[in-house]
């Protein structure tokens, strides 16, 4: 899915203005998790936003996003790269206040150790598994912990199968 994420016209994510409020917003195109079929024709897409987190700005995910794109090359589309997910450029050859990132899409492999790589950043132990599926399955987790209706977490997460989700909350409780 993070493989298939675009910018630019046909970007899934934007930023929107509401009531004062800035908010970043993901609009699903499709998911690997929703079997398609004559039953499930009319399933609504996934709609997720983002709040300004406006007390601790250097954690607010829009402000990170902003920086993000402005960092990225002008050109996108037809003449450029269309990837959410760009190569960055090397060290040596990043300017200040320029650009850091190629016009080539990330490959597979750096976006799939993406989890790892920021959980070992962190300190966190190299015996542990972590991965976006097992971070879902935690996020959905806390949500239900903290009074949020078990469906309503299903569908912010995209984690669906109940069944392989209650193995891992009966597995974390217990840990």
């Amino acid at each position: 899915e993070h493989k298939n994420l675009e910018y630019g016209e046909n970007s899934q994510i934007s930023i929107t203005h509401s009531n004062g409020e800035k908010s970043l917003v993901y609009r699903e195109r499709m998911s690997k998790n929703k079997q398609f079929g004559l039953r499930n024709c009319n399933m609504e897409p996934k709609i997720t936003s983002i709040y300004e987190n406006k007390e601790n700005v250097d954690r607010c995910v829009i402000r990170i996003y902003e920086e993000y794109i402005r960092h990225r090359p002008e050109n996108y589309g037809k003449e450029g790269c269309s990837a959410f997910y760009l190569s960055p450029m090397p060290a040596s050859q990043i300017k200040s206040g320029g650009q850091w990132y190629k016009s080539i899409p990330m490959g597979i492999h750096a976006i799939e150790s993406t989890t790892k790589n920021l959980m070992k950043a962190l300190g966190k132990d190299d015996n542990e598994f972590f991965s976006n599926t097992s971070l879902r399955r935690t996020a959905k987790n806390r949500m239900i912990q903290s009074g949020i209706p078990s469906e309503v977490a299903a569908k912010k997460t995209g984690r669906i199968s109940e069944v392989a989700d209650q193995v891992y909350v009966a597995r974390e409780l217990y840990e």
